[in-house]
């Protein structure tokens, strides 16, 4: 049933307010409101439990009035808005997947990057852990989380040897490297699948090589440097990757933090069956 009462108004200033509010879903429904004396007939009366009328007719009213003030104007505003993002997506391409606007869902959503670095045939000294550290931190932000595993040792590929558990929340992974090192198939690329293997999904790996010992060893020698990068080069292509060539025990420069997000810009996909095959 539906009633009104009211102290200060009356049937004919109930009708004007109601007339104007649901007038236009009335029309629509074709449903005729009642006049002065039906509103009358609506008020609530003391005593009377028998007051009002059926409430179906206001409620489809009622219904109409949301839908059409509510609901269709909703609707209107976002399939306008959908199509101006659209028409903006298609004038101003923006790869949304690259490291820096991960890096801004990341900060917007409270999250933080999980980056686990695992050091292949190469122990970084304290002063290039520090130097990796504040790498990663350029790349990532301040409140990135980074755990750098053991040394694994060379030959350590071996399908038999466990690999270190790795949290389901991780974000990244990288493979650390020595410049120093001449980079093999049958050793490191057989460490790399097997750790591409066991990430969890949606991980990103990536390689970083330190050329710190390197430029020690053979200083001023900037044939065999790039001699050496070449072969590091050649052999991450063969894993759809770029290395990252950085001395880890230099200040950090804004090449090598560029460098490191252009290589998570390309994830390496490493298909392990089809690796272990062709060696």
């Amino acid at each position: 049933r539906v009633a009104w009462e009211s102290t200060f108004l009356s049937a004919a200033t109930v009708q004007g307010v109601l007339t104007t509010l649901l007038g236009p879903a009335a029309a629509v429904a074709g449903i005729a409101l009642p006049d002065a004396a039906g509103f009358a007939a609506l008020q609530a009366q003391p005593g009377r439990r028998d007051a009002g009328a059926p409430a179906a007719m206001w409620i489809h009213l009622l219904a109409l009035t949301l839908l059409a003030v509510v609901v269709v104007p909703r609707l209107l505003l976002a399939v306008a808005t959908a199509s101006l993002a659209a028409g903006r997506r298609r004038r101003f391409a923006i790869e949304l997947d690259s490291p820096y606007f991960q890096r801004l869902a990341r900060l917007q959503r409270g999250s933080v990057a999980e980056i686990q670095v695992c050091p292949y045939a190469h122990a970084p000294s304290p002063q290039a852990t520090l130097g990796l550290q504040s790498l990663l931190a350029e790349a990532f932000g301040p409140r990135a989380v980074v755990r750098i595993s053991a040394t694994a040792a060379f030959g350590a590929a071996d399908d038999a040897a466990p690999l270190a558990a790795l949290p389901p929340t991780l974000t990244h992974a990288l493979i650390l490297g020595d410049l120093a090192a001449t980079p093999e198939a049958e050793s490191h690329g057989r460490f790399a699948a097997r750790l591409a293997a066991g990430l969890p999904q949606g991980v990103v790996l990536a390689f970083v090589i330190d050329e710190a010992t390197f430029r020690r060893r053979f200083a001023g020698l900037d044939e065999r440097l790039e001699q050496r990068r070449a072969a590091w080069t050649r052999f991450a292509e063969s894993m759809q990757s770029v290395p990252v060539f950085v001395d880890l025990e230099a200040p950090v420069g804004a090449a090598a933090v560029e460098s490191l997000q252009a290589a998570l810009a390309r994830p390496v996909q490493v298909d392990a069956a089809a690796l272990r095959a062709a060696l």
